[in-house]
């Protein structure tokens, strides 16, 4: 069969998609802190009361920074995947995505069925993390198959 992407690859899309998640993380960080709101074109109907609700704090923690933390984790394991040892760290980030998707979905849950809006950047984070996954999916069967 023949391969869609090699490790390589991989590993510079994974990459790719985790500084596209910082730079979302960082945009919602600075948002919270910011006077000015969100810029969100498409309905900031949806954008503000996620954003202002109390589930974008955990326990004192602003979700934003958790995820700009996580998204950082996650660029530093890619980097080092690339220019350092090869494959060492492969089960963290396995571990890691794991999680965030996990924390996505239910944070996806609470915009639908609690808050009853949604944010756009939210959103986006969560299909960041949700391919990267898929795409540490794949790392794992090429790194099984050599």
């Amino acid at each position: 069969m023949k391969k869609i992407l090699d490790k390589k690859q991989i590993l510079i899309m994974s990459l790719v998609l985790s500084v596209i998640g910082v730079m979302i993380a960082g945009y919602l960080t600075m948002v919270h802190y910011s006077l000015n709101g969100i810029a969100c074109n498409i309905d900031n109907n949806g954008c503000n009361p996620v954003l202002s609700s109390e589930y974008a704090v955990f326990m004192g923690i602003p979700i934003a920074i958790l995820g700009l933390l996580y998204y950082l984790a996650l660029s530093a394991l890619m980097t080092y995947e690339l220019f350092g040892e090869k494959y060492s760290m492969i089960k963290l980030f396995t571990l890691l995505t794991s999680i965030g998707v996990l924390i996505s979905m239910y944070l996806v849950y609470i915009q639908a069925f609690i808050i009853e809006a949604f944010c756009y950047y939210c959103l986006g984070s969560a299909l960041v993390t949700t391919l990267l996954l898929v795409l540490d999916i794949l790392l794992i069967r090429e790194f099984r198959e050599t």
